[in-house]
């Protein structure tokens, strides 16, 4: 439970409730008002090896069994974050409003229904729209579709201009070349110079070579860089924004475009100039032992109760494990918040250099347990929502100043670039000079995998005319 994000725990926790009957929810703060046992007897009653009670087992000993929530229920010193009534309301009006996103190959078929008349186009479209990748374009030719439907290719590439002519536009294109054109003839720019560079000078208009566009259409280099701009802004991925595609078989893929939804699981808010920490239980189900079904195990005698009793260890360890997971995550968002509270205060130029073993060895805890908490978990803060990972980062020594983090230094190098001239844009030795007067001492292949890091081409394809 450990490193599950908050929306896989409400899963678990429903999958629990529906398939252990000791385990009920309950919408207040209420506590268990049986006798608190020693720390032993919880513990024995914790040990697996105890799961198959027999009917000889005396009541005394399931007496013993039963642990006090007081400590899952309510906690002074980690508060949760409960929602109010209007919050409630508010977040399920929203959540009615998600639908499910239709995958790429559904979105197709539905035109294809609406568009084709006869059975054997409806194949050939079914069978080119299979042939469609995650990214919008054909994986398979014309000749080898028409071969596979033992047709000619005559009928395959009619249908085939049919589809291209689908949404979104640019779908079911062989290479890029054709994928911007189809865009363009859509939009009535077919004889456009638009056009007429990505037919003639696709590769020069790849590689940025303007100047010699330019010349072979004895244009400006400027206006050259227009066209080129508008070009840009055209879909070079038709099937981006959908979360599925079909594979050869026709099984649904996911893709990297698949949207995420993020529901933070700690939030930190700044209160009376101080920052704390509130573990998320938003929508959250509060748990406790099922009064009558203990009543029935401590008395039964039949066979039910060693039933009673495995479900009823069950229930004690999911409860002790959901605290476990949230006192853990509290302390380590706390250690952390310590450690970079000048970030939260100033922004990423203040992100201090921190390992998980740095974080680790303050809350004396192992470093594989720290690695858990921080994987796939998010934290909003007043400054935005990031991973807890975010605030882990590697050290970048500096002249005569304590180490600064990797990342405040990409956030320097993309200070850089964007603040540099179009006309004559910085070299990544020029970068680099840049940093190490400002006490950042970094190799120029470093540079550059910063800079590709960051999204930025090399000066030559960043250079504006």
């Amino acid at each position: 439970l450990l490193q599950m994000p908050l929306l896989e725990l409400k899963q678990i926790i429903q999958q629990h409730l529906v398939q252990n009957p000791m385990l009920e929810e309950t919408e207040t703060l209420e506590t268990d008002t049986e006798q608190e046992q020693p720390a032993e007897t919880q513990q024995e009653a914790a040990d697996p090896q105890d799961a198959t009670a027999t009917d000889a087992e005396p009541a005394e000993k399931l007496a013993e069994m039963d642990v006090a929530w007081d400590d899952y229920m309510t906690r002074a010193s980690t508060p949760a974050k409960r929602p109010s009534i209007e919050e409630d309301e508010r977040s399920s009006y929203f959540e009615s409003l998600i639908t499910r996103q239709a995958t790429l190959g559904r979105h197709l078929l539905e035109q294809l229904h609406l568009t084709v008349s006869t059975p054997e186009e409806l194949t050939i479209g079914e069978t080119i729209i299979g042939n469609i990748d995650r990214h919008g374009y054909l994986r398979s030719s014309v000749a080898e579709i028409a071969a596979s439907l033992e047709l000619e290719e005559a009928p395959v590439d009619r249908v085939l201009q049919i589809i291209q002519k689908f949404d979104p536009l640019g779908i079911g294109a062989r290479d890029l070349q054709e994928c911007l054109l189809i865009q363009l003839t859509a939009a009535g720019k077919q004889n456009s110079i638009d056009a007429k560079l990505v037919r003639e000078n696709m590769e020069d208009l790849q590689k940025h070579r303007y100047p010699h566009i330019a010349k072979a259409l004895g244009l400006g280099v400027s206006a050259i860089q227009k066209v080129a701009h508008r070009i840009a802004g055209l879909e070079p991925r038709p099937g981006h924004g959908f979360t599925e595609s079909f594979r050869e078989k026709g099984r649904p893929e996911v893709t990297p475009d698949t949207p995420k939804y993020i529901v933070p699981d700690v939030i930190i808010e700044q209160v009376d100039g101080e920052y704390r920490v509130a573990i998320n239980e938003t929508d959250m189900p509060r748990l406790r032992i099922n009064p009558y079904y203990r009543e029935m195990m401590k008395s039964d005698r039949s066979a039910a109760r060693s039933y009673l009793v495995e479900n009823y260890k069950s229930a004690q360890w999911l409860i002790r494990s959901i605290e476990q997971r949230r006192d853990t995550m509290y302390r380590v968002t706390e250690c952390i918040i310590k450690q970079q509270h000048e970030f939260l205060d100033n922004g990423i130029e203040y992100l201090k250099p921190l390992k998980l073993c740095e974080v680790a060895d303050m809350i004396e805890m192992h470093e594989s347990t720290v690695s858990r908490v921080t994987s796939d978990k998010y934290v909003q803060t007043p400054r935005g929502t990031f991973e807890l990972r975010y605030f882990f980062s590697g050290a970048v020594q500096r002249d005569n100043e304590p180490p600064t983090s990797v990342k405040t230094t990409k956030s320097k190098v993309k200070e850089i670039i964007e603040g540099e001239d179009g006309m004559h844009p910085l070299n990544d030795q020029a970068i680099k000079d840049q940093l190490a007067a400002q006490g950042i001492r970094l190799a120029r292949r470093t540079v550059a995998k910063y800079r590709e890091q960051l999204g930025f081409l090399s000066s030559g394809l960043r250079r504006k005319y």
